[in-house]
C-alpha cells in the first residue's frame, strides 16, 4: 500500500499545464458598471465572483442605491446558478470572497451605509464582513472600525472557525485602538459569527496597505501587503513605497517584518504558502535596484520567493517597456504557479495585447521561469483582478472590462465584470475517471467533497503513513490545518465500501 500511495503522490510531478485553451467567456452586469474584485472556486467546478454594482437591470435585480456589493455564482460552463446584491442606500464595495467549510462564503469590503442590509457602522466607512449561505442568502452581517475610514481587503476562515481580516484604517477610536499614522494595517480576527476576538494595528507615520492574509501551519498568520513608512513597525524602506510582509503569532504579536524593493514604488497584491513552509508573493514593481535584478520597464509584474523567516529565495520579474501590474497568483496541480494581472505591453515577454489594459496571464515554475503567457481582452479596459483554480483543474480569471470586440463577446454597458475559464491540460490518464473531486485543492485549513456519498476518509502522507482517519457526517468538512505542507492522497469509501484515491496540496 505505501509503494502504491508514494507513487501515486510521487507522479504529480508529471502533471503538466499546456498553454491552455479558453473554455469559456462571460460578461455580467447591467447598463451601468460593474467591477470585480474577487472570486472563489466551487465544488461542482464553477467560480463565485464578487465586485461591485451601480446596476439594477441586466443581470443584476434589487440594487439599493448607489453601488452594492454583487455576488455572482456560475456553474463549470459559465451559467449563472445565482445571483444576489447586498447593500444600503450609500456606497458599498467588496474586495474578497472565501468559501467556508460549510459550504457558504464569507466576504469582506466596505460600506458608508447604515440602512438596508447594512447594520451598525461606526462613522465614516466601515469594514464589512457578510456571511452568505450555499446560495448566497445572507446569514449575518458586522460592521467593523471607528469614525473614519476602513477597508477589508482580505479575509480567511481559520482553522477554529472563525474569522482573520485584514484591512486599511485611518481611524483610532471605536472599535480601533491606536493608530500609528495616516493608513495602517489592521488585522482583526473574530469568533465564528463575527464578534471581535482580538485587534491590533500595524504601521509608521506614513501610508500601509494589506492586500492578502493567510493562516500557517502552526496557527499564526503571514500579511502581506506594501508601504510608505521608515519608522514605526517599519524598521527599512528602500524608497517610495516597498512590500511589506509581516508574520504574526495568532493571538496578533508581531513575530517579524521585512520591506522588500528598490528605489522607485513596489506594491503586493497577494501572496501563497508553499509546500516548504515557505512563501511566494507577487506583486508589481518599476525598481531595477535593492532586492529587485531587472525591469522592462514601466510597472513590471514582480514574482518573488522567500523562506520562513523572510529570506529571499529567488526575485524574477516579467513584462514589457509598457506598464503590467500583478493582481493575483495561485498555485497549479504540477508544482507550478499562474499569475494574473493587467498589461499594457506588447513587447518583451507580453506579446498579443489586443488594446489598451489586456488581462494578462503567464505560468511559472517553482524557480520563476516562464513556461507560457497569454493577453486576453478588446481594444477597451480590460483589468484582471483575481485567478483560481477550479476542482475540475481549470483555471478561472475575473475581473473587468469595458471592451466590445476582441475576445469580449457582449458588453452589456459601461464596465462589466468579465470572467474566461482555461482549459487544465493534465497529463495524467486516470485523471479524467475520477467522479469524486476533494475541494479545495490546493488547500489551506480544510478540504471537502463533490458528493454526500462518502462516508469515510483516510489521509496519507507522501511516505504511504497514515495521518488521520474521519468518519463523514453531514459537515463533510475535513480540517487539515495541522498538516505541513506537501502532497497528500485522501482514500474515500463510501457505503458499499467501494474506495477512490485523490491527491491534494496542502499549502
Amino acid at each position: 500500500m505505501k509503494t502504491i500511495l508514494y507513487f501515486l503522490i510521487m507522479g504529480v510531478s508529471a502533471l503538466t499545464y499546456a498553454q491552455p485553451d479558453v473554455l469559456w467567456e462571460i460578461n455580467l452586469g447591467g447598463s451601468d458598471s460593474e467591477f470585480s474584485y474577487a472570486n472563489t472556486a466551487t465544488a461542482d467546478g464553477g467560480v463565485v465572483v464578487v465586485g461591485r454594482s451601480s446596476s439594477s437591470d441586466g443581470d443584476v435585480t434589487n440594487n439599493q442605491g448607489n453601488s452594492d456589493v454583487w455576488v455572482v455564482k456560475l456553474d463549470a460552463q459559465g451559467e449563472i446558478d445565482w445571483q444576489h446584491a447586498y447593500g444600503g442606500s450609500d456606497f458599498e464595495f467588496c474586495y474578497a470572497i472565501t468559501q467556508t467549510s460549510d459550504g457558504g462564503f464569507i466576504l469582506g469590503g466596505s460600506s458608508s451605509s447604515n440602512d438596508g442590509d447594512i447594520s451598525g457602522n461606526n462613522g465614516g466607512k466601515d469594514g464589512i464582513l457578510l456571511k452568505l449561505d450555499s446560495d448566497g442568502n445572507l446569514e449575518w452581517q458586522q460592521s467593523y472600525g471607528g469614525s473614519l475610514s476602513e477597508d477589508i481587503n482580505a479575509v480567511q476562515q481559520t482553522s477554529d472557525g472563525g474569522y482573520i481580516f485584514a484591512a486599511t484604517t485611518t481611524s483610532s477610536d471605536g472599535d480601533v485602538t491606536e493608530n500609528a499614522g495616516e493608513i495602517d494595517f489592521w488585522i482583526v480576527k473574530t469568533n465564528a459569527i463575527g464578534t471581535i476576538e482580538w485587534q491590533q494595528t500595524y504601521g509608521g507615520s506614513e501610508n500601509e496597505y494589506p492586500y492578502s492574509i493567510k493562516e500557517t501551519s502552526e496557527g499564526g498568520f503571514i500579511i502581506a501587503g506594501n508601504t510608505a513608512s521608515d519608522d514605526g513597525d517599519v524598521t527599512f524602506n528602500h524608497g517610495e513605497r516597498d512590500i511589506w510582509v509581516l508574520k504574526l503569532s495568532e493571538t496578533g504579536t508581531l513575530e517579524w517584518q521585512q520591506t522588500y524593493g528598490g528605489t522607485a514604488d513596489d506594491q503586493s497584491l497577494s501572496l501563497l504558502i508553499t509546500p516548504d513552509e515557505g512563501y511566494i508573493l507577487a506583486g508589481y514593481s518599476e525598481s531595477n535596484n535593492g532586492d529587485v535584478g531587472g525591469n522592462f520597464g514601466d510597472f513590471d509584474f514582480w514574482v518573488l520567493r522567500f523562506s520562513d523567516d523572510g529570506t529571499i529565495l529567488w526575485e524574477q520579474n516579467y513584462g514589457g517597456s509598457d506598464e503590467d501590474r500583478v493582481a493575483s497568483i495561485v498555485a497549479l496541480p504540477n508544482g507550478n504557479y499562474a499569475v494574473s494581472g493587467l498589461s499594457f505591453s506588447n513587447d518583451g515577454n507580453v506579446s498579443g495585447n489586443n488594446g489598451e489594459r489586456d488581462f494578462w496571464v503567464l505560468e511559472i515554475d517553482s524557480e520563476g521561469a516562464l513556461q507560457w503567457q497569454e493577453s486576453y481582452g478588446g481594444s477597451g479596459i480590460d483589468v484582471a483582478t483575481d485567478i483560481v483554480l477550479t476542482s475540475d483543474n481549470g483555471i478561472v480569471i475575473s475581473g473587468s472590462s469595458n471592451s466590445t470586440d476582441g475576445d469580449i463577446s457582449n458588453n452589456l454597458g459601461g464596465h462589466d465584470f468579465w470572467v474566461l475559464k482555461l482549459e487544465g491540460i493534465l497529463n495524467v490518464a486516470d485523471e479524467s475517471k475520477e467522479t469524486v473531486f476533494v475541494y479545495p485543492n490546493p488547500a489551506d485549513t480544510f478540504i471537502t467533497f463533490n458528493t454526500d456519498e462518502i462516508e469515510e476518509a483516510t489521509i496519507f502522507n507522501a511516505l504511504g503513513e497514515i495521518v488521520k482517519v474521519m468518519v463523514i457526517s453531514e459537515n463533510k468538512a475535513i480540517d487539515v490545518s495541522t498538516l505541513s505542507g506537501g502532497w497528500y492522497v485522501v482514500e474515500v469509501k463510501d457505503s458499499s465500501g467501494q474506495k477512490e484515491y485523490l491527491k491534494f496540496l496542502k499549502r
